[in-house]
């Protein structure tokens, strides 16, 4: 594994954090940017990062992250009547991150995988001579 993944972790959460809290800010921000939205734009970036050389392990790093930032905001919606503390939305944010790595993140990388395989194939002439 790459040493630099945890700090693309890491950095990919920060920004997702902070652009959901940008969003909430803005009015017509969080009605036109939903969950499809933002599924679909974690499947994109897994998928490009693939494509671009970091493979499955970077996709689903990416993913977490992402999946992340968004999901500590969501900690204890319509669970409790109070705020909740900094302990449990870094639990929420970690079980949202890791159920969508996997079930975004993953199949992104994979259409990752086979995209770079496919222009690789086409790039070297193998189809020509095929």
């Amino acid at each position: 594994m790459d040493r630099r993944l945890p700090v693309v972790a890491l950095g990919s959460f920060c920004c997702s954090a902070a652009g959901v809290a940008a969003l909430k800010t803005v009015e017509p921000g969080t009605a036109t940017l939903g969950l499809p939205q933002l599924a679909v734009g974690v499947v994109a970036c897994a998928a490009l990062l693939a494509v671009l050389g970091g493979g499955l392990p970077a996709a689903w790093v990416v993913a977490f992250g992402l999946s992340a930032g968004f999901g500590v905001h969501l900690g204890g919606i319509g669970i409790s009547g109070e705020t909740p503390g900094i302990a449990f939305r870094l639990a929420w944010a970690a079980v949202v991150g890791t159920a969508s790595a996997t079930a975004l993140g993953l199949p992104g990388g994979a259409i990752g995988l086979g995209l770079r395989r496919t222009i690789r194939r086409f790039g070297d002439g193998e189809a020509a001579s095929e």
